[in-house]
């Protein structure tokens, strides 16, 4: 927002140098991201945060400054109206609101015998010098009140009120408006609209219309001011791409007193400058104004909190400059001004009186360390964090890089990896399309975030995430956390390996590593399963620790490889972390060194493709008891030659160890022939052993 130096002067003084006062601004809050001079006049463009309506004003930033400075305010003198006034004894204008969660105080002023021409320069210079361009003096004037106080207004012709009445209330279907931008803009149902019997003339707290735009022949004008609800006044203005300056402070916030201040403002000036008389009554119509909470602290608990010792007197001194009432010594009864309405709790109050005194001026002060003793520590006070970094260490261990990504995604974006299952959490006001969904998994952004690296020459990519993802329980949500790998192109290889393509063994490898390191009493298995974002043909299996499903894996599918511009193939794992956390442990394994030898055979079998590996070391286990102590897939082969179509050739390691004493050739052959005939029962036949 621009602001002129001289105008401030009206209401400040100002004897600091231009560059100290943007100084003195910066340490308070306020950043100048522009200066420029026009003629005698400096333009201060200052940055204003979203939470500080109140600074939308020369009036809010005069007493910003007369506050950091420790300077009196002087409030605006009225213009001189003559006590111009027409009395009637009934009101030739009907204002009623419709929409009362849209308009939440409407005041409207009827003045008559309008004398619309030249603005005087007090008036138009000022503007000018801020880039307005002078229309005639009514709406220079409600311009130039905006710009003083922070209270958009707007004039209507009163001639060219149909039926005379003005309705707030909801747009109707099909409804349009010509603007005073000249453009025509088609209305939805939760657009507001100030209407009269017939049509509507504006969009409420946006733009006004064509058709009662005041001109050179206006004699009647009603003078609106008003507060609209800021979440439909910015939706409009999105969706038309019509930004104003009253959309833009509508939108964060206008003061229900200042609907009164800012038309007893402009009535001084119409009165004084264009010769209005001001029809009686007032209309006034909703909330008239808004309820003060009174907030408590404590000036022991203020001092602590910001590290200083300030008297109770000056912490009053600043809190009052900034419009507050305050009563009490030790402990600070305050009441924030109307237009504070970011000031509601006692943390609220300390950043106030710790920016007024300066950052600069509280001290660096190290907080004092307690010690805890040996006997009452314990390995973690929040295993489930302790487990997360040990977790994550490991996953850079084995070459992976973390991604934090957001938790918001597009219904487009969705519907590509879920199909139309609404299983996601819609957000009521979404900032914008691209974040309208709480996200349902982790797997979208990673593959978006590949995607990026992709387009940017990268060859390969290992991502890792661990945040948060949101379900819907019949009528509840629930957040949990989610832990997702993503694996695609090639990895970096090394001085000994070229680099070579990343395939489902390296994605389900680094599963495993997982709940070997930290599930190693627990048994691990896999079952089939699809989803809609794996491919048809590819290796896809839900992840089994304990005989509870605690994740999936799989292989992308080849629609959104082909939609992403990802390279080769890719493959994506996601567990459910909390349940993986309840089955995990951070106590470590120990086994002793084996003190006799083991035995080991080999076995070539041919299965059916419809046997899974899983299923037959299942089978060898079972038969070879407590001596077998190990089963491993070495190789597989699938030579026409040898392998019937639909089936697959296996080879396997067996280790047989008893662990206090050696095993006889004849109890390792009694198990190797149980576990022969088990395999054959299945349909399995022998190869070689």
């Amino acid at each position: 927002m621009k602001v002129s130096l001289e105008w401030l002067k009206e209401f400040v003084s100002i004897r600091l140098p231009t560059a100290s006062l943007v100084d003195q601004l910066a340490m308070g809050g306020l950043e100048v991201i522009a200066i420029e001079k026009k003629g005698r006049d400096t333009l201060l463009e200052i940055e204003i945060t979203p939470n500080r309506p109140d600074l939308l004003s020369h009036i809010g930033i005069a007493r910003e400054i007369a506050a950091l400075t420790g300077v009196s305010m002087k409030l605006p003198k009225q213009p001189a109206t003559g006590n111009r006034k027409t009395h009637i004894t009934k009101l030739p204008l009907r204002i009623s609101i419709q929409d009362r969660s849209g308009c939440i105080r409407y005041m409207g002023r009827l003045f008559e015998h309008v004398q619309v021409g030249p603005t005087p320069p007090f008036l138009k210079d000022p503007l000018e010098r801020l880039g307005f361009r002078s229309i005639n003096n009514v709406v220079d004037i409600t311009n130039y009140v905006l710009l003083e106080m922070g209270q958009p207004l707007h004039a209507f012709d009163g001639d060219r009120i149909e039926g005379g009445e003005i309705i707030i209330r909801s747009a109707r279907r099909g409804e349009t408006l010509l603007a005073i931008d000249g453009t025509n803009y088609s209305l939805r149902e939760e657009d507001l609209v100030i209407a009269d019997a017939k049509k509507p003339i504006a969009l409420a707290g946006v733009i006004g219309g064509k058709e009662t735009e005041v001109g050179p022949t206006t004699k009647r004008i009603l003078l609106e001011s008003a507060f609209f609800n800021s979440v439909r006044v910015r939706r409009t203005s999105k969706r038309l791409g019509v930004t104003t300056e009253s959309s833009y402070r509508f939108e964060r916030g206008v003061s229900l007193e200042g609907v009164q201040e800012g038309s007893e403002r402009a009535h001084a000036f119409l009165s004084a400058s264009a010769g209005a008389a001001f029809v009686s009554p007032l209309i006034d119509q909703g909330r008239r104004g808004s309820s003060t909470k009174r907030i408590s602290i404590s000036l022991q608990g203020l001092n602590e909190t910001l590290g200083v010792s300030m008297p109770p007197q000056r912490v009053k001194s600043f809190l009052s400059s900034l419009g507050c009432r305050v009563a009490g010594q030790r402990l600070l009864h305050v009441i924030p001004p109307h237009f504070r309405k970011d000031l509601q709790i006692p943390v609220d109050l300390v950043e106030e009186v710790g920016r007024l005194l300066g950052y600069d001026k509280i001290p660096v002060t190290t907080p004092p360390m307690e010690r805890t003793p040996l006997e009452q520590r314990t390995v973690s006070d929040a295993p489930e964090r302790s487990l997360e970094e040990k977790v994550k260490m490991l996953l850079v261990s084995q070459g992976l890089f973390e991604a934090v990504t957001y938790s918001l995604l597009s219904k487009g974006l969705l519907k590509t990896f879920f199909g139309d299952r609404p299983i996601a959490i819609p957000i009521r006001n979404p900032i914008s399309l691209e974040q309208e969904l709480l996200r349902p998994s982790l797997a979208p952004r990673l593959v978006e975030a590949a995607s990026y690296n992709f387009r940017r020459k990268s060859e390969g990519v290992s991502f890792f995430e661990l945040g948060s993802v949101y379900e819907k329980e019949g009528n509840r949500y629930r957040e949990r956390k989610s832990l997702a790998i993503f694996l695609a192109g090639k990895d970096a290889g090394t001085w000994k390996t070229k680099p070579s393509s990343y395939d489902y063994f390296d994605l389900k490898g680094r599963c495993e590593l997982l709940l070997k390191t930290f599930c190693p009493f627990i048994e691990i298995a896999y079952r089939s399963a699809s989803l809609p974002f794996f491919s048809a043909g590819g290796l896809s299996v839900e992840l089994l620790g304990g005989g509870k499903k605690i994740g999936i894996l799989g292989e992308l599918s080849t629609s959104i490889v082909s939609q992403f511009d990802l390279k080769g193939r890719a493959y994506v794992a996601e567990l459910n972390f909390s349940e993986f956390s309840k089955i995990a442990s951070l106590s470590k394994r120990v086994l002793s060194v084996p003190k006799h030898p083991s035995v080991r055979r080999d076995i070539a079998l041919i299965a059916d493709r419809s046997i899974s590996s899983e299923e037959l070391v299942k089978t060898m286990r079972e038969q070879g008891g407590e001596g077998l102590s190990e089963v491993s897939l070495f190789d597989t082969y699938s030579d026409p030659r040898i392998v019937p179509e639909g089936s697959r050739g296996l080879a396997y390691r067996i280790e047989f160890l008893h662990p206090d004493r050696s095993l006889t050739d004849e109890e390792v052959n009694e198990k190797y022939r149980s576990i022969l005939e088990a395999l054959k029962k299945k349909g399995v036949q022998i190869r070689s052993t």
